[in-house]
């Protein structure tokens, strides 16, 4: 998976990381003057240890304008005693000196707007953007191990649920996914309005799991995050049958546990 791109979308959310946001800091050399606002400085560590759990880009096109200096000066800053260049260009790690269980140390995102996920080295993404990270990151889902349920080939499954295209076979056991996706102009208009409905699919199933008090939430463009891949499929069986009228409409699943 490629490493996660720095983002200054990122707060302390205890004492001990907001100790170690100002430990950090005591290594900036704040007469430069992309360092003289203590209040971006405390943003900008507080994403750098937002993504101690690997390698890390930094890609000054994707910062704000008012941004690009202060993490410039941090990271010559901190390069060296705290955090590593590795072999990528722009890329960066922590020091094993800094890991979660050394140091301890939560932050968590400005925004939240979505169910908490709590990666294994204390961030905690609420704004929808921990697809950013692998599965593997999120020990727990609410008090429970989560399972990650993903749609095979979701794009050639709506045109055959959708668009009434052959299936493989009477009973398909893999399948390729499509070329064709929403906002093209390949395929029929019957196709492109399959591949136009898979975000209103996706998104129609987190709504009905979380109607019926089950902690349910994306990842990524095709799967989901649960505590129970039985659950995933009834939700999706439900929205598909609501969507289409059709009975059996029922997508290949591949399911991973976090423990397995």
């Amino acid at each position: 998976m490629t490493p996660p791109i720095l983002a200054m979308k990122w707060q302390h959310a205890d004492a001990i990381g907001r100790e170690l946001i100002e430990q950090l800091d005591q290594q900036l050399d704040h007469r430069k003057k992309g360092l003289s606002d203590p209040d971006t400085n405390r943003r900008v560590l507080a994403a750098f240890i937002a993504y101690r759990g690997g390698p890390f880009q930094v890609l000054m096109g994707n910062l704000h304008p008012n941004d690009k200096d202060p993490v410039r000066d941090a990271l010559e800053g901190l390069k060296g005693n705290v955090l590593l260049s590795c072999k990528d260009k722009n890329t960066y790690q922590f020091r094993d000196d800094f890991a979660y269980l050394r140091v301890g140390g939560k932050v968590r995102t400005l925004t939240a707007t979505h169910t908490e996920l709590e990666t294994t080295w204390g961030a905690i993404y609420r704004d929808g953007t921990h697809s950013e990270v692998p599965f593997s990151s999120f020990p727990r889902f609410g008090y429970a191990r989560p399972s990650l349920v993903r749609i095979v080939a979701p794009h050639r499954h709506w045109q055959i649920f959708f668009a009434d295209q052959p299936a493989p076979s009477k009973n398909w056991q893999e399948m390729e996914e499509t070329t064709r996706a929403a906002g093209t102009l390949e395929g029929t208009n019957a196709e492109r309005l399959a591949a136009d409905q898979h975000e209103k699919i996706m998104e129609a199933v987190v709504h009905n799991a979380w109607r019926s008090g089950v902690k349910f939430i994306r990842y990524g463009e095709d799967s989901f995050i649960c505590q129970n891949p039985e659950q995933a499929a009834f939700h999706l069986d439900n929205t598909l049958l609501r969507l289409t009228g059709k009975v059996g409409s029922r997508p290949l699943l591949e399911v991973t546990d976090a423990f397995q």
